[in-house]
């Protein structure tokens, strides 16, 4: 029997998540400025999804800070705007 060891990461950042009892997944609502279908540039629009969060960005996303994702049928990036993707902090 193998033993099979988990990893989370956050979806916005891409930093494994330490503790995941504290950190778990989350619906959150988030900017979308793409169309889920085909990935086309669309008007944002707003969802509310299911994202693992680290605790940094969740901290950054109370601070009054938006989730941007571009993407099609569940291949997503998610990241904060301002500074470029993973770069905020």
């Amino acid at each position: 029997m193998k033993d099979t060891k988990i990893t989370y990461t956050c979806d916005v950042c891409k930093e494994v998540i330490n503790d995941y009892c504290t950190t778990t997944r989350r619906y959150l609502d988030v900017i979308f400025i793409t169309e889920q279908t085909e990935g086309r540039c669309v008007k944002p629009y707003i969802d509310k999804i299911a994202l693992d969060v680290c605790e940094k960005c969740m901290e950054h996303l109370l601070t009054g800070n938006y989730i941007y994702a571009h993407g099609a049928q569940g291949h997503n990036e998610y990241y904060f705007k301002g500074k470029g993707k993973d770069k905020w902090t």
